[in-house]
């Protein structure tokens, strides 16, 4: 059994596309790939992304009852934007203990590693989204390996597992958790359940989230 960790399927939300309707093709997949606990994170700070905060609740409950019909068990989360006019990540922590965060992808956000640190002092784990996305990031910088030593943790888009950047990563065993980031799109769990098997490495990792 596995979980996504990573997902934007609230309806009317953010930028997702799912309905209501489309959900129940969606959940029939994630149960047949054996994936049995999915994490809604909506967007949260993005700059490029309109999300209608105050509807999360309603449409997570909505969301989460229809989910147990198909076995999956559900949380509330957020991909939050670490904004550079904040000293401090701030959103709704994946069951009270992560924080999911995801930064422009051409510059890294200032004091980047103190707002991290900050995180980690009031006691929440922090995720990295995509990792493969972020041209100012490499497995060399200096700003990866102080992450790697405060415990973040480093996920990966399951379609993106053979993209070079992703690779990167992969062959040297830094990616902790795959991902769907899945905005609607029926066919995503077959790419999570194709990247555990392709790894199973992480998917031991992944278990330590305990999710």
């Amino acid at each position: 059994m596995f979980a996504d960790i990573h997902s934007h399927l609230l309806p009317n939300i953010d930028d997702g596309k799912a309905t209501m309707s489309l959900l129940k093709d969606i959940f029939s997949n994630y149960q047949n790939c054996y994936i049995d606990t999915l994490v809604f994170t909506p967007h949260l700070f993005n700059p490029y992304v309109h999300t209608s905060i105050g509807n999360i609740k309603d449409a997570y409950d909505q969301c989460s009852a229809l989910a147990k019909n198909y076995g999956i068990k559900t949380y509330l989360g957020s991909e939050i934007f670490v904004k550079e006019s904040e000293d401090t990540i701030q959103g709704l922590p994946i069951d009270g203990r992560y924080y999911l965060i995801e930064a422009s992808t051409q510059f890294p956000p200032q004091h980047f590693i103190q707002k991290i640190q900050h995180a980690l002092d009031e006691g929440y784990g922090i995720i990295l989204a995509h990792i493969e996305r972020y041209i100012w990031l490499s497995h060399t910088s200096e700003l990866f390996q102080q992450m790697q030593q405060l415990g973040v943790i480093f996920q990966v888009n399951a379609n993106a597992i053979d993209s070079p950047r992703a690779k990167e990563y992969l062959s040297r065993n830094l990616v902790d958790v795959f991902a769907t980031d899945n905005h609607g799109q029926v066919e995503k769990p077959q790419s999570l359940a194709l990247a555990y098997a392709t790894y199973p490495e992480v998917a031991e990792k992944a278990k330590l989230l305990q999710l």
